[in-house]
């Protein structure tokens, strides 16, 4: 008998939960054991809490399953052999009965909240996994249970691509996607400012962005596929607004020339670095947006006026706030392929940078980026010739 694949603890416990006993009870002692007989099984083997009949569900395994990351039920771009696309939307739908403003629920309430929005844009991602390289919806073909026809049957048009999509934006938006999913492994941020804005961009729970951060550094080998040595840089902190402890961790590459982790100047890389391996093409143009903002309030005192730039400090905040500002767009362009009009659609994996594509696709193009540069570099040139750097 050839046994379906469970790609993780989480998703046999999510199958045994969605089959009950003939008594209709889900719960059972659910004690498990692995063996190999030609490949990895596992069967969880218990007597039901409602009658006590025995029950018994088995399931080929990796070696070693994998434990998911938080929010999600699986590691890999595997569909799963255990639901259909149509049984992870109704998941989805249970995870996701919740009200949208959580003002009136108590702290732990708040918490299973965030959680199960998290796992429920977690569902969705599992019915994408579904839908065929070009197509645009999930096959009727793949809906192999009564539950999983039943939810095609009743809303059709909920499986389409774009729709899926747009409903897992939406839970992980809800859930908050402010905190990074740790797991063990350090982020491979390129430089210091990298590292810094990475953290002002995934806020704590309670939705405050700002911490007192204490650094350490550990030096180290670098991974296998690295080319040089890398530090490991770890921030703690205590949120000021809810108490939480807050904890990232960044690997920083240390180029052959020992020139450092921090480029020259403004940028967040140096100008042969690849693209951010930790904030997407949406991410930084959220915080281009942010830049700009910040920009136009530092000019409302009267930005034509030499006298408002007489002091040393104020003028080098002003000229590295409009340097970065270009940075920021620099950062955008580094993800568009040679030959390519725009920044290609895999270079958003986070909701907030979907999100930003969606609803400004028109920004990530090639010509727009340039335009866009183009005028910050104007602003940052035009201060500088108008403030120029006061006497010591």
């Amino acid at each position: 008998m050839h046994l379906p694949l469970c790609r993780s603890h989480l998703e046999a416990h999510l199958y045994m939960d969605l089959h009950p006993c003939e008594c209709g009870t889900s719960d059972f002692d659910r004690g498990y054991a692995s063996a190999r007989e030609g490949e990895w099984q596992v069967r969880y083997r218990g007597s039901c809490a409602g009658c006590g009949r025995l029950r018994e569900f088995a399931f080929r395994v990796a070696e070693c399953p994998p434990r998911p990351l938080d929010g999600a039920w699986s590691e890999g771009g595997q569909p799963s052999e255990l639901l259909d696309p149509g049984e992870w939307l109704w998941v989805a739908d249970q995870l996701a009965e919740h009200p949208i403003d959580p003002t009136d629920l108590s702290d732990e309430q708040a918490r299973r909240r965030l959680a199960d929005l998290d796992l429920a844009a977690g569902a969705v991602d599992e019915a994408l996994l579904f839908v065929p390289p070009g197509a645009g919806s999930v096959p009727v073909e793949a809906l192999g249970s009564a539950r999983g026809r039943a939810m095609h049957d009743a809303a059709p048009e909920r499986f389409d691509r774009v729709r899926l999509d747009t409903v897992r934006d939406v839970y992980r938006a809800l859930a908050g996607e402010r905190e990074p999913r740790f797991t063990g492994q350090p982020l491979r941020a390129r430089t210091i400012g990298e590292a810094h804005l990475f953290m002002d961009m995934h806020r704590c729970a309670c939705g405050e962005g700002l911490f007192e951060r204490s650094a350490q550094r550990f030096p180290r080998a670098g991974d296998a596929d690295d080319a040089s040595d890398a530090d490991i840089l770890v921030y703690t902190g205590t949120c000021p607004a809810c108490g939480r402890c807050r904890t990232f961790m960044f690997s920083l590459p240390q180029p052959a020339d020992g020139s450092g982790p921090e480029p020259m100047g403004c940028g967040f890389g140096r100008p042969d670095d690849a693209p951010s391996a930790v904030l997407d093409a949406g991410h930084w143009w959220v915080a281009g947006q942010l830049y700009a903002r910040l920009r136009q309030r530092a000019d409302l005192p009267d930005p034509s006026s030499p006298e408002v730039w007489r002091e040393a400090e104020a003028r080098r905040a002003m000229v590295e706030l409009l340097a970065t500002s270009v940075a920021v767009v620099d950062e955008m362009l580094r993800f568009i392929p040679p030959g390519a009009d725009r920044v290609p659609a895999e270079a958003f994996w986070t909701a907030t940078g979907r999100i930003a594509c969606r609803d400004e696709p028109e920004q990530f193009t090639r010509d727009r980026l340039l335009a866009e540069r183009a005028a910050r570099e104007r602003d940052l040139v035009g201060f500088r010739a108008r403030c120029p750097e006061p006497p010591e």
